[in-house]
C-alpha cells in the first residue's frame, strides 16, 4: 500500500509540490485522469461510485508530528485509514473539549459532517489516510465510525 500512497502523492492535482504541514504530506486533490495503484485504486473507486467522493486528498506521515490541528471542512468528509493508525478528536459546536476520540486503523472509515470541528492525532508511523468530500448521504451502516452515532452514544453516557 505504501508504494501506492507515494505514487498518489507524486501525482496530485496541483503544479506545486504536496504541502508539508508539521511533518505531514498533504496533497491538494486527485487529478480526474489519475488512477491510483492496486488496492488504493479499488478503495478510491468504491467511494467515488457509492458516495460521490470528490476532492480526494492524501495525508501521510513518516514520523512524529503535530498533526493538522483542529479544523472544520466545508463539505461532508469521509476519512479512510490506509497505513498505520490515527485518532480523531470530535467536538460539538462551540465546545473546547472533544465529546469523543476515535482510533481509525487501516480499512476503517470515519464520517464527519460539514462544519464540525475535529482534530487528527497521528498514532503509528508510517501512516496514511484518505480524505474524501462526499456528495451522497453516508448512513451509519456505511462506515466504521459515524459522527451521529458517536454523538448519540456519547450523550447516553453523560
Amino acid at each position: 500500500m505504501w508504494e501506492a500512497v507515494i505514487d498518489f502523492i507524486n501525482n496530485h492535482g496541483s503544479e506545486s509540490p504536496a504541502d508539508n504541514v508539521n511533518g505531514t504530506r498533504k496533497t491538494s486533490y486527485m487529478k480526474p485522469e489519475y488512477q491510483p495503484l492496486g488496492e488504493l485504486g479499488e478503495i478510491v473507486n468504491y467511494y467515488k461510485d457509492n458516495f460521490g467522493a470528490y476532492d480526494i486528498q492524501m495525508f501521510a506521515s513518516l514520523g512524529e508530528n503535530g498533526g493538522l490541528g483542529q479544523h472544520t471542512d466545508l463539505d461532508d468528509v469521509l476519512i479512510i485509514g490506509l497505513v498505520g493508525d490515527i485518532s480523531y478528536s470530535l467536538y460539538r459546536h462551540n465546545q473546547s473539549k472533544p465529546f469523543v476520540t476515535v482510533d481509525v486503523s487501516p480499512n476503517e472509515s470515519l464520517f464527519i459532517p460539514a462544519h464540525n470541528k475535529h482534530q487528527p492525532h497521528c498514532g503509528s508511523f508510517p501512516r496514511a489516510t484518505l480524505s474524501l468530500a462526499t456528495r451522497k448521504k453516508v448512513a451509519q451502516q456505511d462506515v466504521t465510525y459515524h459522527w451521529k452515532a458517536l454523538d448519540e452514544n456519547s450523550n447516553t453516557r453523560n
